[in-house]
């Protein structure tokens, strides 16, 4: 053989590099991709559909349940939208106090706890669970929890909760509440 002649290793003796350099490039290039969508989802969770909402604490929960008892609406009916994971619209009759009747996504429910889950009392009674778990050290920066109430009677009319570390989000809003 010619030792003048290029040999295939001499013919392209940056090849090697050159693919490394472009592989880094297509990582750098995915990486950054991914991090802009982590950063994207970060924002909407952080500042996502109820970001307009107040935090919800102890003391505006309390100061809501004030209201509901000062006003106490003993007979009404109420539609709450949920939206998260498992989307729904439930309908509740409340009578003298007492969880009658519901609906979900206009069938009639036969569970009574479910009834009682989407009236008021039973809707704060979620709220004062996720306030006992947001005060969890444990749960300190993992849980965002907000909450409008209405003026007029205290009822929560605007929920949302995400843990950060899942991404499990859930949320409702009242879309009616009238009095009978």
């Amino acid at each position: 053989m010619n030792d003048d002649q290029p040999t295939p290793e001499d013919a392209q003796p940056n090849r090697g590099a050159a693919e490394v350099r472009l592989s880094r490039i297509k990582w750098a290039f995915l990486g950054g991709i991914c991090g802009l969508a982590i950063a994207l989802l970060l924002g909407w969770l952080l500042r996502g559909p109820g970001s307009d909402l107040p935090p919800l604490t102890r003391a505006a929960l309390e100061a809501a349940e004030a209201r509901w008892r000062d006003h106490p609406a003993r007979s009404y009916t109420i539609k709450v939208q949920v939206t998260g994971a498992q989307p729904a619209t439930y309908q509740v009759e409340v009578r003298d106090g007492e969880a009658l009747s519901a609906s979900l996504n206009g069938r009639p429910l036969t569970q009574r706890r479910v009834f009682d889950t989407w009236s008021v009392p039973g809707m704060f009674g979620t709220l004062a669970s996720d306030v006992e778990r947001l005060e969890e050290p444990e749960n300190e920066g993992r849980i965002l929890a907000r909450c409008e109430f209405d003026g007029q009677y205290g009822y929560p009319a605007r929920y949302e909760r995400i843990e950060l570390n899942s991404g499990v989000q859930v949320a409702w809003e009242v879309v009616k509440f009238e009095l009978d």
